[in-house]
């Protein structure tokens, strides 16, 4: 099965679109992403703190999918967006 990587960061203050991961048949792309993702789940302002206002931290998660093209207006939706 051939897979694809995307990224998503906020766009809005919101927290991540779980349900997006079903969607978008998805998950995270590495250990990081993972903690990542799980900061966005628990808090759109823990992941404003620890990722936005860090210069030094990367903005994004990386994602994997099977599926080819990632739900763009979606994501966007819900606050997040593909990059």
């Amino acid at each position: 099965m051939k897979t694809y990587r995307f990224r998503v960061r906020m766009a809005q203050k919101m927290g991540f679109p779980t349900d997006m991961l079903r969607y978008d048949s998805c998950w995270p792309a590495s250990s990081d992403d993972a903690v990542k993702l799980a900061v966005a789940v628990r808090s759109p302002q823990d992941w404003q703190h620890f990722y936005v206002e860090s210069p030094a931290r990367i903005t994004t998660i990386e994602l994997m999918s099977t599926a080819k093209v990632p739900s763009r207006g979606r994501w966007l939706s819900f606050g997040w967006e593909v990059v």
